[in-house]
């Protein structure tokens, strides 16, 4: 029998399709990663006898990823989002392998840490936010915040399961789980929803030059250093926390599993508090909206240096 489906109704589909490939995308990506060091933090110490300074370091490895952002999104456009976060899918699995094979040498969690940040965010923002706006006008800033949300919503789920794995199974069965999430999951809904609209992924080449933006104008813009010095301000705190956190609340008496139930909360309110921003930055003044959004982080930050088990719980 023929389709009854219209075309209007068929562009819905594909435009809701891809927004939730790409939040699950974004959650089973490097995002994932970054989320999960927090629960190796103790265990390697106890293995290898790494500090947690040492360990924490390989997080400043990580901002290389904002050198080869440029190049990451070179490849986006001229390669599209689909066969970008395929091969994103691959560097995950490959770091995730090489992660669980580690022996006591801590350069080499270097190296791959430097690995996965250099290639993985082919499996990060910059990929699935461009699929996201090529489908989307109206409710932009509300499609991207969900789409952002995708690391945090997936943590919600995966956090207790990780804490439960390592604590049964060791840490190097803790990646080969985060590795069956990005394959198991995030494969599959990558390849059968993740796809970039035509005039997006196509672009007609007759307009090409008039669409092209050079940088040099953006480089002498200092609004674009504002922002990048804003992003970095604000990402350098909250990422520390984040990182440090499994460890902190087991330092206040906490048990692993109480303290991972702990960072699945702290995913749902980052879920609402994007959706919400998202929402917000549709309708009012955005740089207000950023400042508003971390307030409320910045308190949680201060209740943290406390020693009290309640201020833990609170922030």
């Amino acid at each position: 029998m023929p389709s009854n489906a219209s075309p209007d109704d068929a562009q819905k589909g594909a435009r809701l399709s891809a927004a939730l490939a790409s939040s699950i995308g974004m959650g089973t990506g490097v995002g994932l990663f970054v989320a999960s060091i927090t629960f190796f933090i103790k265990p390697l110490y106890a293995e290898f006898g790494w500090t947690r300074s040492a360990i924490a370091a390989a997080s400043a490895v990580g901002f290389t990823s904002a050198l080869t952002a440029p190049f990451m999104g070179m490849l986006v456009d001229r390669y599209g989002a689909r066969r970008v976060a395929f091969a994103g899918v691959g560097v995950m699995l490959a770091g995730y392998l090489a992660l669980a094979s580690m022996t006591g040498w801590i350069w080499n969690y270097y190296l791959i840490t430097l690995f996965l940040s250099v290639a993985g965010p082919a499996v990060g923002a910059m990929t699935f936010t461009k699929v996201v706006v090529g489908w989307f006008e109206r409710n932009r800033g509300l499609m991207i915040g969900i789409t952002m949300s995708g690391v945090s919503l997936v943590t919600i789920f995966t956090a207790p399961a990780l804490q439960y794995v390592i604590a049964h199974w060791g840490w190097r069965a803790g990646y080969g789980f985060l590795a069956a999430v990005t394959c198991g999951i995030g494969f599959p809904i990558i390849l059968a929803f993740l796809f970039e609209k035509r005039s997006v992924r196509k672009p007609q080449r007759a307009h090409a030059p008039d669409a092209a933006l050079s940088l040099r104008p953006v480089f002498r813009d200092p609004r674009f250093w504002l922002l990048v010095l804003s992003a970095f301000a604000a990402n350098i705190p909250i990422g520390g926390m984040a990182l440090q956190l499994q460890p902190l609340l087991t330092d206040k008496a906490i048990d692993g599993q109480s303290a991972a139930l702990m960072a699945s909360v702290f995913g749902v309110s980052v879920v609402a508090s994007r959706l919400g921003a998202g929402v917000l930055l549709d309708r009012f003044w955005a740089p207000g909206v950023a400042f508003a959004t971390l307030v409320l982080p910045a308190i949680g930050i201060l209740l943290l240096v406390g020693q009290q088990h309640s201020l833990a719980v609170t922030a």
